[in-house]
């Protein structure tokens, strides 16, 4: 089962392959995406959905020039069977 944590101040604790949330809007989460590579402090990652707020490469990945704030991430939770 998946979670997502919320990070109302954003974070900087994620790695490649996690999927996180990139923006802010209205106190929710948007801009769902998977931190796909880091290259000498630089990042991409790939939209999952709508993200009219970034611009994209030709990939259709969104870069940054540094490991960029962001305000959720989905995580994997283990369910309890009793």
């Amino acid at each position: 089962m998946k979670r997502i944590i919320e990070y109302n101040e954003g974070t900087r604790i994620y790695d490649i392959g996690d999927v996180v949330y990139l923006d802010i809007k209205a106190g929710k989460p948007i801009c769902k995406a998977i931190a796909v590579k880091e290259n000498n402090g630089s990042w991409l990652f790939r939209a999952i959905g709508r993200h009219p707020y970034y611009v994209t490469t030709l990939q259709g990945l969104i870069p940054f020039g540094c490991k960029p704030y962001i305000f959720a991430k989905e995580i994997e939770v283990k369910e309890d069977k009793k």
